[in-house]
């Protein structure tokens, strides 16, 4: 067994077993944060104003508090809803507490920042500039290949993720390239996509945005 933290979830992964542990983190810290905030939004009306542009206090506290119980939510709901091969398999979620999913033999993991810049720039491109709005979701870290050399997404719980891959996941899984074997004139195409999308999504990013919370 191997356990590894971060911000928001512990993952205990059980190779022998065959599945992997995501436990969302709460501490009591966390917990007077959650009592704070509602507190301001009963007595304070610009809070309130604030609040309902996120949609309300579940979705406004999903954000700010609940974070990672939300984000476990979310991955069991995207997966449940689309079931795209993009994603790697989240098979239940308790309340967003815990999250199981089939242990990944093969991680992605690149050593070089020219390895690193490839794998983006393939992101990048394939997803007309959108993948920076959750960009940590698409370092190489998150993503591993299947049996068939395809890159699969591990981590999905931010809040574009179920869109962006409704939109791009097709592509994403049919033309991603996790073997970063590219030649200097597909490397020179996707340096033009990203370039010429770039513009488009800098102009459609807080609409987007808008789109994405009201979901």
């Amino acid at each position: 067994m191997h356990i590894k933290s971060g911000n928001d979830r512990i993952v205990m992964i059980l190779p022998k077993q065959g599945f992997v542990l995501k436990i969302a983190r709460f501490s009591f810290k966390k917990f007077k944060k959650l009592l704070s905030l509602v507190w301001e939004y009963l007595i304070n009306e610009k809070m309130k104003k604030v609040v309902g542009e996120y949609g309300g206090l579940i979705e406004y506290l999903s954000v700010h508090s609940l974070h990672s119980i939300y984000e476990n939510l979310r991955e069991r709901r995207f997966y449940k809803k689309t079931k795209h091969p993009f994603f790697w398999p989240t098979w239940f979620s308790f309340c967003g507490i815990v999250n199981i999913q089939p242990y990944a033999h093969k991680v992605l993991e690149f050593k070089t920042e020219t390895e690193k810049g490839i794998w983006f720039l393939q992101c990048q491109a394939l997803t007309e500039m959108y993948c920076w709005e959750s960009n940590h979701s698409w370092s190489c870290g998150n993503f591993c290949v299947d049996e068939n050399g395809q890159a699969r997404m591990l981590d999905y719980g931010a809040w574009s993720i179920g869109f962006l891959i409704e939109k791009y996941g097709d592509r994403l899984l049919k033309e991603l390239r996790p073997d970063l074997n590219l030649s200097d004139n597909e490397i020179e195409k996707l340096q033009h996509e990203s370039a010429s999308s770039r513009e488009r999504w800098q102009e459609n990013r807080l609409d987007f945005l808008k789109f994405i919370r009201s979901t």
